[in-house]
């Protein structure tokens, strides 16, 4: 056997069956990574405008409009080519946040699957004309399998409902007395299985002492935030009028207004 028809049965043989015809010439494969690169680094910086450079001119209305969500990092995992290297399925592993009722918030690598096609020797972000909802990350068919074991989108997290039933306090104002001083309480409440931080963001205010009892709000327990007026003397608030001052809870980085009230 001729030296060089060995060598490329040796080659043929070392690699994985039909890799021979499904692996793209490093050129194409090479422009198809650089721009996804580009693509999904539009993502993470929350740019989506210069991602749209990337989205075929037939699929701008659909990316425009689809729900879209920042990846921290990102990884492509797997390119699959079709049509002669003109088509590809892309599995992207994107590290995010998301909101999961009752835990809170949680970091994971979601799989994200997207269709390129070459247009005028340009790889573009695509998607095809089927019934389901799209998104710039495939498409979501409610109560549908994946396609090919690949989930074709980033689930949702809750909206902002879900958001106030899991921190909660038991009322948003404090009230007292323009000319007498004394103290009033609420208290803050947390349905998430894991721990909630809690901080006090106020403007100075001589008169008035804020305090919590806890910065640390584990699941299903309950944290106090005291309110005490002292006027100096001969110098009341005026009634009435209001003084306002918020809680910030982490990790949903949820701001909770409260307003002291002076009648």
């Amino acid at each position: 056997m001729p030296l060089l028809a060995g060598s490329l049965l040796t080659l043929a043989f070392s690699q994985a069956p039909g890799d021979l015809f499904t692996k793209a010439p490093p050129v194409v494969d090479e422009a198809l990574r650089a721009r996804l690169n580009k693509f999904y680094e539009a993502h993470r910086d929350g740019k989506f405008r210069a991602a749209d450079a990337y989205v075929a001119e037939d699929s701008k209305d659909t990316f425009f409009e689809a729900d879209k969500r920042r990846c921290k990092t990102f990884e492509i995992a797997k390119i699959t080519y079709a049509e002669q290297f003109t088509k590809a399925d892309v599995l992207t592993l994107c590290e995010t946040s998301m909101l999961m009722p009752p835990q809170g918030v949680i970091e994971l690598k979601l799989p994200l699957a997207s269709k390129w096609k070459v247009v005028n020797g340009e790889w573009f972000w695509y998607i095809e004309p089927r019934a389901g909802r799209e998104s710039p990350f495939g498409q979501m068919f409610p109560g549908a399998g994946n396609e090919g074991g690949i989930p074709s989108s980033i689930p949702k997290g809750p909206d902002v409902k879900d958001l106030l039933r899991m921190v909660k306090v038991d009322k948003n104002v404090l009230k007292f007395r323009g000319a007498t001083g004394g103290t009033d309480e609420l208290r803050i409440s947390s349905d998430l299985e894991g721990e909630a931080q809690l901080t006090i963001e106020a403007p100075s205010a001589p008169d008035l002492t804020i305090s919590l009892d806890k910065a640390t709000l584990k699941a299903k327990e309950t944290a106090t935030v005291a309110v005490r007026y002292a006027p100096a003397a001969g110098q009341p608030r005026r009634v009435p009028s209001t003084f306002e001052f918020r809680i910030r809870v982490q990790p949903l980085d949820r701001v909770i207004p409260v307003q002291v009230a002076f009648n």
